[in-house]
């Protein structure tokens, strides 16, 4: 597994490796971009690193809270998203996640694990809205009780279940940043001379 992207110590914005710029989707990004500086370029790799980085600052917020936050800070517009805006972006986006899957298997199992807890969470709202209509809808309060019951009794199993899956994934992070510091320590590249532009 190697690194895909350093994060540039003077702003917001990160650097593509060498061998990230050897991937065709994400080359194209950096190529398009005719401008010494690569400002543009870097900007929109910030959107394919943040929005598609598995352990991203931004993954809290799910995926649409993520990209009106990215969308805004990097394109100025809430409304943007890379399916509808930038395909090049989106193309990028795509390949960088399935080549963060395919590098360890740790990763894959972790990002699963992550996904059955959104759908975890979800459902949990999903039965919490159902417990309050049935509640609103039943002015004598016994009516719907048998159904509101079950659905509280899926949430206390989901709840049961909950702390388990977050200790896994707790254990998984671990398991891939120890990967991602072994692949580093064997010589992830870093940009090549040769492709880093003077920003002046």
């Amino acid at each position: 597994m190697f690194e895909f992207f350093v994060k540039r110590k003077d702003d917001a914005s990160v650097e593509p490796t060498a061998e990230c710029l050897s991937i065709p989707a994400i080359r194209k990004i950096w190529d398009r971009d005719t401008m010494r500086s690569k400002k543009k370029a870097r900007n929109d790799l910030s959107l394919v690193y943040f929005g598609g980085y598995y352990n991203s600052p931004y993954k809290g917020y799910g995926d649409d809270g993520k990209w009106e936050k990215l969308g805004e800070q990097f394109k100025g517009d809430k409304e943007w998203r890379p399916w509808k805006d930038d395909k090049v972006i989106n193309k990028a986006l795509e390949v960088y996640k399935e080549l963060q899957l395919a590098s360890s298997h740790s990763m894959s199992l972790l990002i699963t694990l992550r996904e059955t807890l959104l759908v975890s969470e979800q459902t949990i709202k999903d039965i919490q809205s159902e417990v309050r209509k049935k509640s609103d809808k039943d002015d004598e309060g016994t009516k719907d009780l048998k159904k509101s019951l079950e659905y509280i009794e899926k949430l206390i199993d989901l709840g049961e279940k909950l702390p388990k899956t977050l200790k896994r994934i707790t254990e998984m992070e671990e398991n891939v940043e120890k990967e991602l510091h072994e692949s580093k320590t064997r010589g992830g590249g870093a940009i090549l001379e040769s492709e880093m532009p003077d920003d002046n």
